[in-house]
C-alpha cells in the first residue's frame, strides 16, 4: 500500500487533475436533455451536488465512482477537452469542456 500511495502522487505531479477541471457537457443531444457534471479540487459535482470526493486521472482516462457506479471516461483528443464515456451500453455520450471551441473543419 506504501508503493500505490508513491505511485499515485508520482502520477499526480505527471498529470494533475487540475487538466480536467471545469465544466463537462454532453454533446449531440438538445440542450435541456444534456447531462452536464463539474470537475473540481473538490471532487464530481453533477446538478450542484457533489457526488463523488475523489476522481482518478492519469492522462488519457478519467474514473470516478458515484454509490456503487463507476464512471469510465476516455480523454479524445490531445487538447483535453473531450472524453467519451466507456460503457458497456449502445450510447456512449462524448462530452466537452464548456467555453472550448471546436474550430476543425467537418
Amino acid at each position: 500500500s506504501l508503493f500505490a500511495d508513491v505511485f499515485y502522487r508520482v502520477q499526480d505531479a505527471i498529470t494533475p487533475n487540475s487538466q480536467i477541471y471545469g465544466t463537462w457537457v454532453e454533446q449531440d443531444v438538445a440542450r435541456y436533455a444534456a447531462d452536464e457534471f463539474v470537475l473540481s479540487e473538490n471532487g464530481v459535482s453533477v446538478r450542484g451536488s457533489v457526488v463523488s470526493t475523489h476522481f482518478d486521472f492519469d492522462g488519457k482516462y478519467f474514473e470516478y465512482k458515484a454509490g456503487n457506479k463507476t464512471y469510465h471516461f476516455r480523454l479524445t483528443n490531445s487538447d483535453k477537452t473531450e472524453m467519451m464515456l466507456v460503457s458497456d451500453n449502445h450510447y456512449n455520450p462524448v462530452f466537452r469542456l464548456k467555453g472550448y471551441i471546436d474550430n476543425s473543419v467537418r
